[in-house]
């Protein structure tokens, strides 16, 4: 028997009589025990009907009420809803014209003082040095990681070269040993230099190779080089280190094929000053 449930008096407002419903743990049996007095025989039956019929009507009033001030809120949603929906329309119109004068009236403002603000190139230039840190760090990072595979044979790096070619990815094989050119550098300058690069020179062969028999024989093909097969293949019969595909555009500053490696230093060179020059300019300010 629920012990929060009230008795039935006549001086119950809407509200307590109704309140015992919020618990979820409510039964109809529980309510009725608690709401109505116990049976005893023979004199309590007229009393229970009488105290039953009462307690129906107070919830039957009850319930009318509730729907009742159902109804109302229920209007007034719908009566409001028209207004509401001019009322977002006109908030967007609003959000809608502040990016408008945002993009085309206070756009150029902000840039011309990002431009002129001290912080703001204090902020490109350390951002600029964060990009060329990363890309440091990302270019030793892949460096060690050819060089722990040519310790152990270099199988992962041509299986892996072998692989794309066998899919017939050409231009994504040839990118992968350009790239790899680009890492060896890092060890320029050392007796490990040599040997890592006769590696990315065999690599380089290969894909050449491997597009000359799928063209059926005859001249090797360029893959987005910028040389000609024969011009860059010297008397020695060893294929040289073309320049990168993504400097293209320098190698008109080296026209010989065999000055392909001052070609690389020159490029490696501008890379690590401008970092240092980035570096010194921090230190300074």
């Amino acid at each position: 028997m629920s012990s929060s449930t009230p008795q039935l008096t006549t001086n119950l407002t809407t509200g307590q009589l109704l309140d015992s419903f919020s618990n979820p743990s409510l039964t109809p049996h529980g309510y009725l025990n608690s709401a109505l007095p116990s049976y005893k025989l023979p004199t309590a039956l007229p009393q229970i009907h009488t105290e039953a019929v009462a307690l129906l009507s107070s919830l039957d009033n009850a319930t009318q009420e509730l729907i009742a001030k159902l109804e109302r809120v229920v209007s007034d949603m719908l009566s409001s809803a028209n207004r509401l929906k001019y009322e977002v329309e006109l908030l967007s119109g609003d959000v809608e014209q502040l990016d408008i004068s945002m993009t085309n009236d206070l756009k150029p403002q902000v840039d011309d003082v990002a431009r002129k603000s001290p912080a703001m190139q204090r902020l490109e230039m350390l951002e600029l040095v964060r990009r060329r840190l990363v890309e440091v760090l990302d270019t030793f990072t892949e460096a060690k990681k050819i060089d722990m595979d040519l310790r152990s044979g270099g199988g992962e790096t041509e299986d892996k070269i072998r692989e794309m070619l066998a899919q017939g990815k050409f231009k994504l094989a040839n990118d992968e040993v350009e790239r790899l050119g680009k890492i060896i550098e890092v060890w320029k300058g050392t007796h490990e230099f040599a040997v890592k690069s006769d590696f990315v020179g065999k690599l380089r062969k290969l894909v050449q190779d491997t597009v000359t028999r799928s063209e059926g024989g005859g001249t090797a093909t360029t893959l987005s080089t910028g040389f000609d097969s024969e011009a860059s293949t010297p008397a020695t019969g060893r294929s040289p280190v073309p320049p990168s595909i993504s400097t293209f555009e320098k190698q008109q500053e080296y026209p010989n094929v065999r000055a392909s490696a001052e070609f690389l230093r020159h490029e490696a060179r501008e890379g690590y000053l401008g970092l240092i020059e980035s570096l010194k300019k921090i230190r300074q300010a």
